[in-house]
């Protein structure tokens, strides 16, 4: 109907590629409201819950090959390492809209290096997304704040192949191998983690 009426006004050929290139762009916009209506959002990542996790040395996570292995993405582990660093990340809206809660990005080591400091650290660190939660307001019997930098943690969480830390890679961390959806971190402040517990 709006070709017809735009012929009959205007007339001639200029009419009609007018017309039609209105009509064209109107179908490209209705195409596209739809297809945005019919995005689907991926799963958050999060472990199963009847899954029992299994214990690896984080020189074990330090020494998987850098590529993705189906056997190993989304395996629950539990690991301990010397915490070197921690980064506070702010809380973002992802593209789907769901608020990403705040966290910290942690380093970890398998010993305890002689100084904090050194980039050699850094190089061959594990890295752990652990929730905010986990980490902030923790207190000892006393009521005083435990800092958990620079001591041992045993964390539990999953494995990930993060591909999009390529430029990373033995700059601020040693593999690939990610652990996120982090659910338990215990502090071992004598270096010696218990015997039992995530």
């Amino acid at each position: 109907m709006w070709l017809e009426f735009m012929t009959k006004w205007l007339g001639g050929r200029a009419a009609r590629r007018m017309g039609t290139g209105v009509l064209i762009v109107s179908m490209a916009m209705a195409t596209g409201a739809a297809s945005a209506k019919v995005i689907v959002c991926p799963p958050s990542i999060a472990p199963q819950p009847n899954i029992q996790a299994r214990v690896m040395a984080l020189k074990d996570i330090q020494a998987l090959p850098n590529k993705p292995d189906p056997k190993v993405e989304g395996l629950v582990v539990v690991t301990e390492g010397y915490l070197i660093r921690a980064i506070s990340i702010r809380p973002t809206v992802s593209r789907c809209g769901a608020r990403v809660e705040r966290s910290y990005r942690l380093r970890l080591l398998p010993k305890k290096p002689s100084s904090l400091k050194g980039r050699f650290s850094f190089r061959h660190a594990v890295v752990a997304t652990v929730p905010a939660r986990l980490v902030e307001g923790r207190v000892d019997a006393n009521g005083a704040p435990i800092a958990l930098v620079g001591k041992r943690v045993r964390l539990s969480g999953m494995l990930t192949f993060a591909a999009t830390s390529k430029e990373k890679l033995n700059k601020t961390q040693g593999t690939l191998w990610e652990l996120v959806a982090v659910s338990h971190i215990t502090s071992c402040p004598t270096g010696a983690c218990p015997a039992t517990g995530p």
